[in-house]
């Protein structure tokens, strides 16, 4: 099973309920892979 596998099941789980595009945007906005990923090797550019 992917990792992400249980996200996926629950994307299309709102998108069939909700018929909007924007769900599946929240979707992975919101879920742990997202917001967890900032963190690791981030570099900010510098002018």
């Amino acid at each position: 099973m992917l990792s992400d596998e249980p996200l996926l099941q629950e994307m299309q789980k709102k998108l069939r309920a909700e018929r909007r595009f924007s769900v599946l945007f929240e979707t992975v906005v919101l879920s742990p892979q997202f917001r967890r990923q900032r963190g690791r090797d981030f570099v900010a550019a510098t002018p």
